[in-house]
């Protein structure tokens, strides 16, 4: 378990500033026209100045799940080091009472 958290926390954390990144610059310039450009489509409308993109909308939502995915792993994390921590507590307090409770039987028979 603790390696799939591991693999899952490294993926989004790559996702989560892959994507900051690349909304950085969609905030600096219009990527869907560059990309246009690139490709040669003609047909893309621009957008006007001042109005978020559909790709820097995209962009910041997805942004936004891969850092509370990144949360979730992290809450998830810690509730396994918490119920390791009780159950190896529990498993000390159940062997010392079970201890003392042979070493009494042993002593009134």
């Amino acid at each position: 378990m603790r390696l799939l958290l591991f693999f899952l926390r490294l993926f989004f954390g790559f996702v989560a500033i892959a994507l900051g990144i690349l909304l950085l610059f969609s905030l600096l310039m219009n990527i869907g026209q560059s990309i246009a450009n690139v490709f040669n489509l003609t047909d893309v409308p621009l957008y006007e100045e001042g109005k978020l993109s559909f790709l820097s909308i995209t962009l910041g939502i997805l942004m936004a799940v891969s850092l509370f995915s990144l949360w979730l792993i992290k809450l998830v994390r810690r509730r396994n080091n918490h119920m390791s921590d009780l159950y190896s507590l529990l498993d000390t307090h159940f062997a010392e009472g079970e201890k003392l409770l042979n070493e009494y039987r042993h002593m009134i028979s």
